[in-house]
């Protein structure tokens, strides 16, 4: 009777177990982020890190338009975050990436901090204030537009010098606040475009 009584108590242990965990212990990843073969070869060799901000960014760039870089890229005519990982966004989807953030700590750091801020349920505007406050001793930032006031996708110009440029960026090549040209424009699926990327300055 006793062993009948534990038998059954286990039973339904393990059915509320089963149950609750089903209903909300799911450790998915609730951001998006593009697949790893979308990413420009110089990109696939990087981070673990420096991958996933360049997939979050092609899979999310109005998110990222949203929050300035502090790394002195406006003097490139970076206007956000979001231009030091994607060069251009064509009318057809395809997407050019910039090389720019693969070797700048600072742009990689804020893509990063968004993402965690976003995964801890925080909205645009306490995310925007949390980059603005962190990274801002750093340098001066992009004229990024306030919070909600972007819609949709836009070109960016990669033009300038990089004076003013601090040294948050550790590798060579490229350098924080440099024009780095950009790697080749790929569609979401991973596809090369039909047509070849602009050059970089």
């Amino acid at each position: 009777m006793k062993l009948r009584s534990i038998s059954l108590i286990v039973v339904v242990f393990l059915l509320l177990a089963s149950s609750l965990s089903a209903c909300g212990g799911s450790t998915a990843d609730p951001l998006t982020l593009a697949p790893k073969d979308i990413l420009p070869d110089e990109v696939k060799t990087a981070s673990t890190t420096v991958q996933e901000a360049y997939r979050f960014a092609a899979a999310n760039p109005d998110v990222l338009a949203q929050y300035p870089c502090y790394c002195g890229c406006g003097n490139m005519g970076h206007q956000s975050n979001r231009d030091c990982f994607i060069k251009n966004i064509n009318p057809d989807g395809t997407i050019e990436f910039d090389n720019h953030a693969n070797g700048c700590t600072l742009c990689v750091d804020i893509a990063q901090d968004v993402m965690r801020l976003m995964r801890e349920g925080k909205d645009a505007v306490t995310i925007r204030d949390y980059i603005d406050t962190t990274y801002s001793p750093f340098g001066p930032g992009t004229d990024t537009p306030p919070v909600g006031s972007i819609s949709g996708t836009s070109s960016v110009s990669s033009t300038g010098s990089s004076n003013g440029a601090i040294e948050a960026c550790t590798k060579e090549v490229p350098t924080c606040g440099e024009d780095s040209g950009s790697a080749p424009a790929l569609n979401l699926d991973g596809a090369p475009q039909s047509a070849a990327p602009a050059p970089g300055k």
